[in-house]
């Protein structure tokens, strides 16, 4: 059996998580169909993804 490699995250796959995010957050967020065709994951996987993000781009005030 050979090791796969890492999945290794860009800039560019994360600007797509954000702009699903922003672009479905008005009906509610995508549905769990969508992120998976979108991404591959589950919609856990998506949203702790999109938390980590959210949180690295727009720190919560000091």
């Amino acid at each position: 059996m050979t090791p796969t490699k890492p999945h290794v995250r860009s800039k560019r796959d994360d600007d797509l998580v954000l702009e699903f995010g922003n672009r479905w957050a008005v009906f509610g967020g995508g549905s769990a169909e969508d992120i998976f065709v979108t991404f591959g994951w589950t919609e856990a996987q998506y949203f702790e993804r999109l938390q980590v993000l959210a949180g690295r781009r727009f720190p919560p005030p000091r």
